[in-house]
C-alpha cells in the first residue's frame, strides 16, 4: 500500500496530515472493511460480525458508501483484493472487486454484469456516474462537432402545454417525446436511496468535470432543485 501512497493521496483534494504509516493503516482498515462487506453480500453471508451484532446498521452504512466525502479510492480496493495473493471460497476466475461492487449496489443501480463496459473506476461515486452514462441513449452523447443548446426544464415544458407520462423503459434516462401528440414519456424515478446516489453524482460532476456532465444536465431538465443546491 505504501508503494501507491502518492497516487492514492492524489485522489484527495485536501492535504493529508497523517504520516505514511498512519495513512497506510487507515487505507488498509477502510478498504478491508469494504471488501469484507462486499464479499459477505456476494456470498449471501451474515454481516453480524461486521455490524457488531447489529445487522440493521447496514441500512445506515449503505448510504454512507454512496457519499462523495466518504470515498475510498478504488485503487485501494483493487490493491487489497488481489486474487493472486488471497484465498477465496469460490472460483476467482473473472471475479474482480468491480464485480462485487456492482452486485452490492445492484438493488439501486441495476448494473450487475456491466463490469466490461465501464472502464477505469476512481471510486464508488465515479462508478455510479459511469453506470448512468452506459444507460444514456446512444444519440444523447454529445460529439465534438455538436452544438451546445440550453435544454428547457420540465417545468417550462409543462407551462407551454407538453404532457408528461410515465414511460415503461427501464433505462433511467430514456426520455422520449412524441411531437405529434405533444407527450413526453419519462421512466419512473424512485425517491430514496437512488435520490442520494444521484445527488452525490451531481456533486462529483460539479467538482471534477468541466464537460460530460450528463447527470447534471438530466437533473436540470427535471428541475429538481434539491439536486442542484
Amino acid at each position: 500500500m505504501k508503494g501507491q501512497e502518492q497516487r492514492i493521496k492524489s485522489y484527495y483534494a485536501d492535504h493529508i496530515l497523517l504520516d505514511s504509516d498512519d495513512f497506510a493503516r487507515m487505507m488498509v482498515l477502510d478498504g478491508a472493511f469494504i471488501i469484507e462487506l462486499l464479499l459477505k453480500n456476494f456470498l449471501d453471508e451474515s454481516v453480524d460480525v461486521l455490524m457488531f451484532g447489529k445487522p440493521h446498521l447496514i441500512a445506515k452504512i449503505w448510504p454512507d458508501l454512496c457519499m462523495l466525502e466518504n470515498q475510498v479510492p478504488f485503487l485501494v480496493l483493487e490493491e487489497l483484493f488481489d486474487t493472486k495473493k488471497i484465498i477465496l471460497p469460490f472460483d476467482v476466475e473473472g471475479t474482480l472487486i468491480l464485480k462485487l461492487a456492482l452486485y452490492f449496489f445492484d438493488p439501486v443501480l441495476s448494473a450487475e454484469g456491466m463490469e466490461n463496459l465501464l472502464g477505469s473506476i476512481e471510486n464508488f461515486v465515479d462508478l455510479f456516474k459511469k453506470v448512468y452514462e452506459v444507460d444514456l441513449p446512444l444519440d444523447s452523447h454529445v460529439g465534438k462537432k455538436s452544438k451546445h443548446e440550453v435544454i428547457p426544464s420540465l417545468t417550462l415544458l409543462c407551462k407551454v402545454g407538453v404532457k408528461i407520462e410515465a414511460g415503461l423503459a427501464k433505462i433511467r434516462f430514456d426520455i422520449r417525446f412524441n411531437w405529434t401528440i405533444g407527450v413526453m414519456k419519462i421512466p419512473p424515478f424512485r425517491l430514496g436511496t437512488e435520490f442520494e446516489v444521484i445527488r452525490n453524482v451531481v456533486a462529483y460532476e460539479q467538482c471534477h468535470y468541466t464537460t460530460k456532465k450528463e447527470v447534471i444536465t438530466d437533473q436540470h431538465f427535471l428541475k429538481a432543485p434539491k439536486f442542484l443546491r
